[in-house]
């Protein structure tokens, strides 16, 4: 069995890696990598501030609509959107909007936190 956290952590170190050069030329790349450093310290709100991310971008581009379009991405923002603000996760945005929360499952937080990186990594690649 491999060790999935250290494989996370070493992709997660070659992500910022490859980020570093553009992060001296932009405020709103260096807000994006605060987000998902925030969301790997804090799992019990990891969701939440992986939906940071997309509201950065969203603010950055002058709404969703423009974001999506710009960024070329759709369903991973859709799914990100989901988990954080529908899906009665005890990580997510609106936990009172459920009565029966839940934990995110590992898959989950997985899937969340790639997106989270794919929209960094396509907005990077616009600098």
């Amino acid at each position: 069995m491999q060790d999935s956290k250290a494989e996370r952590i070493k992709g997660d170190t070659k992500f910022i890696d490859s980020l570093l050069p553009k992060l001296f030329r932009s405020a709103i790349l260096r807000a994006l990598l605060d987000s998902y450093n925030a969301a790997v310290g804090d799992p019990s709100n990891e969701l939440v501030h992986l939906y940071e991310i997309r509201e950065a971008l969203a603010r950055h581009f002058g709404g969703d609509t423009e974001a999506r379009r710009r960024l070329r991405i759709e369903e991973d923002w859709k799914r990100l959107g989901y988990l954080a603000n529908q899906a009665p996760l005890k990580e997510g945005r609106h936990r009172g909007r459920h009565s029966n929360l839940r934990h995110a499952t590992t898959a989950e937080r997985d899937e969340a936190r790639k997106i989270a990186r794919h929209l960094i990594e396509v907005f990077a690649n616009q600098l």
